[in-house]
């Protein structure tokens, strides 16, 4: 039903997943650790990278450990994320940059597309080398790939 698409196959489980690795302090206790989220979109990511921030920076403390730099450089640093299609990349941008963001494509399922030229579209504002990071370099170096 509607209430279920909304809380539970969204936006929610993913902030929530994220918020918990990074305020619990995972990725500091872990610097190894990388976490990809693919199917969830990035509506979200502005929203909880600022919260996160604005409760660090109101010294909020983590569960365990200590957090030695801002929830969004932990997002930066150990999160990647695969915008959907119609969504607006440039505000993903502008929360936590070109780093965290990889290109992903589920076709023939309705958020994929038959051809992966067409996503460019959502990265007109973008150079040719933040096209090239999200497009391959990211999603490569997530991988360990050459």
């Amino acid at each position: 039903d509607a209430f279920q698409w909304v809380m539970y196959y969204g936006d929610r489980p993913a902030y929530e997943t994220v918020a918990a690795a990074i305020l619990q302090g995972l990725f500091a206790r872990f610097p190894n650790v990388q976490l990809l989220l693919s199917q969830q979109g990035t509506v979200w990511v502005p929203y909880i990278v600022r919260k996160m921030d604005h409760a660090f920076l109101m010294g909020r403390r983590a569960t365990w450990g200590k957090l030695e730099m801002r929830p969004s450089d932990y997002f930066r640093r150990h999160v990647r994320v695969a915008p959907y299609p119609e969504e607006n990349v440039d505000r993903v941008i502008e929360s936590v940059g070109v780093e965290p963001i990889t290109f992903g494509s589920d076709f023939p399922h309705g958020e994929g597309l038959p051809d992966p030229s067409l996503y460019k579209a959502q990265l007109q504002n973008c150079n040719d080398e933040q096209v090239r990071a999200i497009m391959r370099d990211n999603l490569a170096g997530f991988l360990d790939l050459a």
